[in-house]
């Protein structure tokens, strides 16, 4: 049986090895597409957007928990190391500490070069606008981000 601790190694380990998985695989982009199904198939009228917030902020969260730990109990009725290695693959898909670190290193070195490709990509990182941000404050911003 793995601890916790070994599973969360082994996450970690995935992630600095292989990096984000695909768009295909990656549950961000599950998530996303789920909200904007339950957002257009809900969102009409006062009622419709009063749903719609409710149903995304409902279902939003439980789908996946519930797939992430429907996934979790099935590996262990298989075997009880099943489970473990499950919850480091479920894990494994949602940090991006590799992308983090290397989006972050890509700012902060555009900075020294091509200041609009700073500002591009740190866009990855940030939600403020960053087109008037001096290469100082860029790299503020991409520092914060991943620390």
């Amino acid at each position: 049986m793995l601890t916790t601790l070994s599973v969360i190694v082994l996450a970690f380990s995935l992630d600095l090895l292989l990096g984000e998985p695909p768009t295909a695989a990656h549950p961000v982009a599950w998530f996303g597409r789920l909200v904007d199904a339950l957002d257009r198939d809900w969102y009409d009228g006062d009622r419709g957007q009063r749903t719609a917030g409710v149903g995304i902020a409902v279902l939003a969260p439980l789908v996946p928990a519930a797939v992430a730990s429907g996934t979790v109990l099935a590996a262990t009725t298989v075997h009880p190391m099943g489970g473990g290695i499950a919850a480091a693959l479920v894990l494994f898909l949602t940090i991006s500490l590799r992308s983090l670190l290397e989006l972050t290193a890509d700012v902060v070195a555009a900075t020294e070069s091509d200041l609009e490709t700073a500002r591009e990509r740190v866009r990855g990182l940030v939600g403020r606008d960053a087109s008037t941000l001096s290469p100082g404050e860029l790299r503020s911003a991409a520092v914060e981000s991943a620390a």
